[in-house]
């Protein structure tokens, strides 16, 4: 029997015995491609240049799309939660699929008018203060139907900020300064690899899934004084290509 013909031929009787000799025998079985690294947060800023971040609000978003056609799956829409507590949104940062809806609980004991401008999906909303009884009033979902980075403020409290990154992409987490982020079960191949941090625009690069590669080295710049508007640098990375932020 060719070796072809034992690849492709369906398991039997021989059980655990057959799905070894297919791992040894076909190329690639059970072997997934991964995208494995760090990522180090650096101010920019005119005092602080280079210096690495203790603490980034709300973590750092990491996300990957495929560049060569590979299939990814599609789960079902998911519901996420911000509460809102003394003026202060919590999560202050995350990362939500393109598709999941977004709900805003508010425990405070006053009003909030909720807005946001940006270029992805723009939107107000007014959330009333908490009942007499001290129960927590929430918004009704929110799809997000855009991919993007998305701001919200409060018209009445200056101070509030959350930001949310929406990604077409179902590989998506949040990961603290200086941790690692993996990414396996893949299709091989090209895939871009998206970065961003409160405080700097997001930086996107090239990489290839392959099984057990080395890992990234990522340095992903924001701004010193703790604007929003800083812009990406090109970091130093390994078994990626960088891109131009967009």
């Amino acid at each position: 029997m060719s070796k072809q013909a034992y690849c492709n031929k369906r398991s039997g009787a021989a059980g655990s015995a057959l799905a070894l000799a297919l791992t040894l025998l076909c190329p690639g079985f059970g072997r997934a491609a991964e995208i494995i690294g760090r990522v180090i947060v650096r101010h920019t800023g005119l005092f602080t240049q280079g210096e690495t971040v203790d603490d980034v609000p709300g973590g750092i978003s990491v996300s990957i799309t495929p560049l060569a056609g590979q299939a990814v799956p599609t789960p079902p829409p998911r519901r996420h939660q911000v509460t809102i507590h003394n003026k202060t949104f919590a999560p202050v940062y995350m990362t939500l699929r393109r598709g999941d809806q977004l709900q805003f609980v508010s425990h405070d004991a006053v009003f909030h008018q909720l807005f946001s401008q940006s270029k992805v999906q723009p939107f107000a909303l007014v959330l009333s203060k908490v009942t007499d009884a001290g129960q927590a009033v929430s918004s009704a979902p929110y799809t997000l139907t855009h991919a993007g980075p998305w701001h919200v403020f409060c018209r009445i409290h200056s101070t509030m900020y959350f930001r949310a990154d929406v990604v077409d992409t179902p590989y998506y987490m949040m990961i603290k300064n200086g941790g690692e982020f993996h990414f396996s079960g893949l299709a091989p191949g090209r895939w871009q690899v998206r970065v961003a941090a409160i405080g700097g625009e997001p930086l996107l690069f090239s990489a290839d899934a392959i099984t057990a590669p080395p890992p990234l080295q990522i340095i992903l710049p924001v701004n010193g004084g703790g604007g929003q508007a800083a812009g990406a640098q090109v970091p130093p990375v390994t078994n990626g290509q960088p891109e131009d932020p967009q």
